[in-house]
């Protein structure tokens, strides 16, 4: 009785659970006879034509005698029923639910892992709520969802008059983004609940007309259902082009993506090459230092080997001229007192014996004056290598740096 936002229900039909659907246990669940035969009959097609569905999850219809329905603003006179969606896992098998499930743009359940939105299903479900003599008025549910039911329309090559009639109760309006867990469906005055029963626009071609109705009322609202086939038609060939427009957006960005990713490929393949040719120059540098430190070690122990065999010679020359001098001494024959020579006084004793002393210091003095001559000669040397490393090194640095 009334409008669907401001009417009652009597003698209303209780939906109860089925094999192929299931409540979700709240009070109501009364609606009239043709809405709870509908549902009744579209679940158990789907079961019938895709074996192994499990139960469709079913929401709210109305009170036992109608009335408000909170939090629904409609739901008041019995014709309005919320139907859930059906649903797979990862593997593709049909999954039960004991609730409805928010459905993402991607066909995926909202906070669940193993779940994914079955259109296949769906579609049936669809399908067969606007098929026939329907008696369906609306069906809210969100844009993103529909697309994918269209999708799986157009992947099943359904009937045409079906995708016709499913795009005209599905045109969004007011309220029909809200519908991402479930569908809302709304269903017509049955003839005999008329003019008790009031409905309201849209009057779908498919509309029962009462036999008393009047004619230019009835014309009226057949051209309306025209004009709005004839648009939805043209929305639909506005979306097609609008999804075409979208592919292409969406291949170009995946271009773009692509060559971004391959220049920036490109990119670290350079840098590597750069770095691989810098470590090898640095590794080529390294053992050039090395080969040329191994060198000047070489020089340097020749020189200190060279340096100490003169040593060795001096000291080897100094021990042989002092040996001479105490064999020579040891064999010069001793002069008996008395004899020829006379023999020398204290005084020329001593004279002599520092003369010997003196001789030596002067010895050992060109010898001290000789080893320095030698160290200042390798201090030299060593300041003349460290001024060549250094040049060298201020070279490569400059070379790094013209290469940088």
């Amino acid at each position: 009785m009334g409008r669907v936002n401001a009417g009652r229900l009597r003698n209303g039909v209780e939906l109860t659970d089925t094999p192929a659907h299931v409540g979700n246990g709240r009070a109501m669940r009364w609606g009239t006879a043709e809405l709870v035969s509908l549902v009744d009959r579209v679940t158990a097609q789907v079961q019938q034509d895709v074996p192994g569905t499990p139960p469709l999850q079913i929401g709210d219809l109305s009170r036992r005698r109608g009335g408000p329905a909170r939090p629904h603003s409609s739901h008041r006179s019995g014709r309005d029923v919320d139907v859930g969606f059906y649903y797979v896992d990862a593997s593709g098998a049909p999954r039960a639910v004991d609730r409805f499930i928010r459905v993402t743009g991607g066909g995926r359940c909202a906070g669940l892992d193993d779940c994914r939105f079955d259109a296949r299903r769906t579609w049936r479900l669809m399908a067969a709520l606007v098929s026939g003599d329907t008696t369906v008025q609306y069906m809210l549910i969100a844009p993103h969802i529909r697309q994918l039911l269209l999708a799986e329309a157009q992947r099943v090559g359904a009937d045409a008059q079906t995708v016709e009639r499913f795009r005209l109760v599905t045109a969004p309006i007011r309220g029909s983004c809200e519908h991402v867990t479930h569908v809302h469906v709304r269903v017509y005055c049955a003839l005999d609940d008329r003019p008790r029963c009031h409905d309201e626009g849209p009057l779908h071609a498919w509309y029962e007309f009462s036999p008393d109705a009047d004619e230019a009322f009835v014309a009226q609202a057949r051209q309306r259902a025209g004009n709005r086939l004839a648009q939805e038609r043209a929305a639909e060939v506005r979306d097609r082009a609008r999804r075409a427009r979208l592919m292409e957006r969406r291949l170009a960005a995946a271009q773009r993506v692509a060559d971004a990713r391959r220049a920036r490929a490109e990119r670290r393949a350079r840098a590597r090459a750069r770095v691989a040719a810098a470590q090898a120059e640095a590794q080529a540098t390294r053992a050039e230092r090395r080969e040329r430190a191994r060198e000047r070690r070489a020089a340097a122990l020749a020189r200190a080997e060279a340096s100490r065999q003169r040593r060795r010679d001096a000291r080897s020359q100094r021990r042989g001229v002092a040996r001479a001098r105490v064999t020579t001494a040891a064999r010069r024959p001793r002069r008996a007192p008395g004899a020829d020579q006379p023999s020398l006084s204290r005084a020329e004793r001593r004279a002599r014996h520092r003369a010997r002393l003196e001789a030596e210091e002067a010895e050992r003095q060109r010898a001290v004056e000789a080893y320095r001559a030698h160290v200042e000669a390798r201090r030299r040397e060593a300041a003349e290598a460290r001024a060549e490393r250094r040049a060298r090194y201020a070279d490569h640095a400059a070379a790094q740096r013209d290469d940088g």
